[in-house]
C-alpha cells in the first residue's frame, strides 16, 4: 500500500497496485475517500474551516430566561 499511496500523494497512482490489498483494506480507502467528498457538501465542512478553534471552545448551553416559563398561558 506504500508505493500507491505514494503515487497517490504525487498525483500519478497505479491501480494495478492495489489488486492485491486484502478487500477490508480496499473498502476502508474507498469509505475515507468517500468521506473526504461528501465532507465540503455536508457540515463536516466546519472541520476543515477551524479545526482547533472548534475543538477548544466551551459547550454552548441555553438556559430559559428569568420569569420565562417554556408552557404559557394566554
Amino acid at each position: 500500500m506504500g508505493p500507491w499511496l505514494r503515487g497517490l500523494l504525487v498525483g500519478h497512482p497505479d491501480p494495478a497496485l492495489m489488486a492485491h490489498v486484502p478487500w477490508l483494506y480496499q473498502v476502508h480507502i474507498a469509505l475515507a475517500f468517500l468521506l473526504l467528498g461528501v465532507s465540503p457538501f455536508s457540515r463536516l465542512v466546519h472541520l476543515w474551516s477551524a479545526p482547533i478553534a472548534y475543538l477548544r471552545r466551551m459547550p454552548i448551553q441555553y438556559r430559559a430566561r428569568d420569569g420565562y416559563h417554556t408552557t404559557r398561558t394566554r
